[in-house]
């Protein structure tokens, strides 16, 4: 029955309904290049996720923190789909679940509970799949452990070839930019490239880029400011000996930065309140996402930025709530007859007035 519910919720929300559609491009990208592989670690992020939704929303907040929530299965769909898409082919399939089981455990069950003592972690958003993979991302033998996207059909000596080429994450961290062949930029566009299952293809990224702004041109507020103030880094601030707009162009498509942008920085559950702090928000994330990159040691930190940016968002939403609060407070008085109203601009009368005015009265 809750299943149901769960279902019809989806059919009915545009909302949900529209993240499904574009997700689901980058799933046939990933199944095209690396085959049965892909769908297994889908298949088993989407089960994990639907289990840790119900095992940490329902029985663990019941029990622990004696105030069960409502369970929301399709974004928790949502959410092991993008923890699929941002995994190496190579994976094995407990990784990602570890990695979830984290992110669910951090999202529903953490954060409420330390709000029962501080109760400023009320208002924390945390998306489960940014906190899977900023975890994940710690280990970097097996998260950042790309295999060539051509090796399940690859013959001998293509696999010799192509099994020295490292990601373009890889490549930008050590300076180690690709020479001319290496790959070109249709191979970029097209996901042909060493990168994760899901999120290498950047025309299906794009396109999907495209429906949301046609469809929720509201959504799309923060991954604009935050891919344009990365282009800006990466313009200014160039990794090693290539120009400055190629540079660009690598930034951008490196990992899982532009996938990360277009799926999970736009959900505005997890997102200022205010269309000006949006911006803020993304532009912010996109500073740190470019400075995690350039000093730390990670080949991808775009979600470890999001990650800290979530404990930010109720700073966001107070100061965004505070005008609406004071206008909800203040009241109206009513309006008062023309003759009841004081005259401030009217000079007080002479002696002679009232004097006259005083006889007149007499009279009557």
């Amino acid at each position: 029955m809750e299943v149901n519910k769960q279902w019809k919720k989806l059919t009915k929300n545009p909302f949900l309904s529209d993240y499904f559609v574009i997700i689901f491009f980058p799933a046939v990208v990933a199944w095209h290049y690396h085959e049965g592989q892909a769908v297994r670690l889908m298949l088993v992020c989407v089960a994990a996720a639907a289990a840790f939704e119900a095992l940490f929303q329902g029985v663990v907040c019941q029990y622990a923190l004696k105030k069960p929530k409502k369970q929301d299965f399709p974004l928790a769909i949502f959410m092991g789909l993008c923890t699929a898409m941002a995994m190496p082919v190579s994976a094995p399939l407990w990784f990602p679940v570890f990695g979830l089981l984290f992110g669910f455990a951090v999202a529903s069950f953490a954060v409420p509970f330390v709000s029962k003592w501080v109760p400023f972690f009320t208002k924390v958003q945390i998306m489960p799949a940014v906190a899977a993979i900023a975890f994940l991302s710690f280990f970097r033998k097996t998260m950042f452990a790309y295999t060539p996207y051509l090796a399940a059909g690859a013959s001998g000596t293509e696999l010799e070839t192509l099994s020295v080429l490292p990601s373009l994450g890889y490549m930008l961290k050590n300076g180690a930019f690709p020479a001319k062949g290496m790959y070109s930029s249709g191979d970029i566009l097209t996901g042909a490239v060493t990168g994760p299952v899901g999120a290498a293809c950047i025309v299906v990224l794009l396109a999907a880029f495209a429906y949301l702004l046609l469809r929720r041109p509201a959504f799309i507020l923060a991954p604009t400011s935050f891919l344009l103030t990365a282009a800006v880094w990466a313009f200014l601030f160039p990794r090693g000996q290539v120009g400055r707009l190629a540079s660009v162009g690598y930034e951008l498509s490196a990992g899982v930065l532009l996938f990360t942008a277009v799926f999970l920085l736009s959900l505005p559950r997890f997102l200022p309140r205010d269309h000006r702090h949006k911006l803020i928000y993304g532009a912010v994330c996109a500073l740190l996402t470019m400075l995690l990159r350039r000093i730390g040691p990670f080949e991808e930190t775009v979600c470890a930025a999001i990650f800290i940016m979530s404990f930010t968002l109720p700073f966001f939403n107070r100061r965004a709530a505070q005008p609406v609060r004071a206008r909800r407070v203040k009241r109206e008085k009513p309006a008062q007859p023309e003759s009841a109203r004081p005259n401030i601009l009217k000079t007080p009368p002479t002696q002679e007035e009232i004097l006259e005015k005083f006889l007149k009265d007499k009279e009557r």
